[in-house]
C-alpha cells in the first residue's frame, strides 16, 4: 500500500583538469557533487495506480532524466499515474498520468530550481503535466500537455504501427508532432511572445537481428524548440547535435545488429548518420551541419558476469554556418555493473 524511496547520485573525478570544465560530469568548476536526487512516497490507490509525492524520477518527451551523463535529471513533484487494461494483453490498454512538477535537479547539478527558472525565466513557477497513452496490439497513440505559468506550454503527441508480415521479419512505422508557445507574460525570449511546432516521422525495417532505420524532421521557421527539461524526443536528435533550431529539416539513416549469429552472443553495434539544414532568419546565417554516431556494446553472457554491460560510443559532428566551420568531436566509455544484493 505504501512505499518508500531514496536514491543518492555522486560522481567523483580521478583526473579533472581546471581548464576542461562543463562536460556535465562535474559541476562547472570540477569538483565532485553528491546529490540526494530521488526521496519520495508512493501510495498504492487499487491496482495498478500510484500517488507519488516528492523526489522522483520522471521519463516523458518533454520531461525527462536525459540520462547520458552520471546523474540523470530528477523532478520533484506530485503525480498520479495508472494504467486501465493489460498493456501486455491483445486488447486496448490506456496509461495515464498527471501532476504538477514544481522543480528540475539538472543531471550536473546538487541543487532543485523551479522550473520556469530552468527554462530561463526569472520565476519559479512549476509545471502543470497531464498525458495519456492508448495502445492495443501493435499499434499506440499517446499526447502530453505541460503547463507553466507565464512561460512555456508545450503539447507533443506520437502515434506508432508495427506489423510482421514473416517471420524474423518487422516494421515500424511512426510520427510525431510538438507545439510550443509563450503564455501569460511570456517571460522567455525577452519578453516577446513566440509560437513554434515540430513534426517528425520515421520508419524501422527489421530482420531476425538487424534493424535498418530512416527518419525525418522539420521545425517551424519562426522559432527554435525548447528543450529545458528533458533532450528533444525527436527521432533526429544524434549524440551532439539536436537538430531543432528555426526551420531546420533533418534526414537520419541508421542500421544496427546483434552479432550472435556471428559466434558473438551480447555483443551489438550501430552506425547512424544525421544531416540538417535551414535557411531561417530566425537561426541565424543559413546553416548545414551533419553528424555521425557509432555505438559499440557487450553485454556478458557468462553467469558470473550477469549484469555487467559495456558501451563505447563516438560522435562527430560538423556545422558550415557563415562561411565557417565548426567541428565537434565526443568519445563516451561507459561500464554499468548491476548488483543484486538479495
Amino acid at each position: 500500500m505504501l512505499s518508500l524511496g531514496a536514491v543518492l547520485y555522486t560522481s567523483l573525478p580521478v583526473y579533472a583538469p581546471a581548464a576542461y570544465g562543463n562536460t556535465g560530469l562535474l559541476l562547472d568548476n570540477q569538483q565532485g557533487y553528491a546529490a540526494l536526487g530521488q526521496l519520495y512516497a508512493r501510495a498504492r490507490l487499487f491496482e495498478t495506480h500510484y500517488l507519488t509525492v516528492g523526489r522522483y524520477y520522471y521519463d516523458t518527451p518533454f520531461l525527462g532524466p536525459h540520462d547520458n551523463r552520471m546523474s540523470p535529471n530528477t523532478f520533484y513533484g506530485y503525480t498520479l499515474m495508472g494504467t486501465f487494461g493489460k498493456p501486455d494483453g491483445d486488447g486496448p490498454s490506456f496509461h495515464y498520468g498527471g501532476g504538477w512538477i514544481g522543480a528540475i535537479k539538472p543531471q550536473d547539478s546538487i541543487d532543485f530550481q523551479g522550473m520556469a527558472r530552468a527554462a530561463g525565466a526569472n520565476a519559479d513557477y512549476g509545471t502543470a503535466v497531464l498525458g495519456g497513452r492508448l495502445t492495443w496490439g501493435k499499434a499506440s497513440i499517446g499526447a502530453i500537455e505541460y503547463y507553466t505559468q507565464d512561460t512555456l506550454n508545450i503539447f507533443y503527441t506520437e502515434a506508432k504501427y508495427g506489423l510482421s508480415p514473416a517471420p524474423d521479419f518487422h516494421l515500424l512505422g511512426a510520427v510525431q508532432f510538438a507545439a510550443q508557445n509563450s503564455v501569460g507574460q511570456s517571460l522567455l525570449n525577452g519578453g516577446v511572445s513566440f509560437a513554434t511546432n515540430q513534426l517528425g516521422a520515421k520508419v524501422e525495417l527489421g530482420y531476425d537481428t538487424a534493424i535498418l532505420t530512416l527518419g525525418y524532421s522539420v521545425v517551424n521557421p519562426g522559432f527554435g524548440i525548447q528543450t529545458p527539461w528533458s533532450a528533444n524526443p525527436f527521432y533526429t536528435d544524434a549524440q551532439i547535435q539536436d537538430f531543432q533550431r528555426a526551420g531546420e529539416q533533418a534526414l537520419m539513416v541508421g542500421a544496427s545488429y546483434v552479432f550472435k549469429h556471428l559466434g558473438l552472443p551480447g555483443v551489438a553495434a550501430s552506425v547512424f548518420y544525421f544531416n540538417g539544414w535551414t535557411a531561417a532568419p530566425a537561426a541565424g546565417a543559413p546553416l548545414v551541419e551533419s553528424e555521425w554516431d557509432f555505438t559499440l556494446e557487450w553485454r556478458p553472457e557468462w553467469k558470473p558476469l550477469d549484469g555487467l554491460w559495456f558501451r563505447a560510443r563516438y560522435g562527430t559532428n560538423s556545422v558550415w554556418q557563415g562561411g565557417a566551420l565548426a567541428t565537434t568531436e565526443e568519445l563516451r566509455l561507459i561500464a554499468s555493473y548491476k548488483v543484486k544484493l538479495y
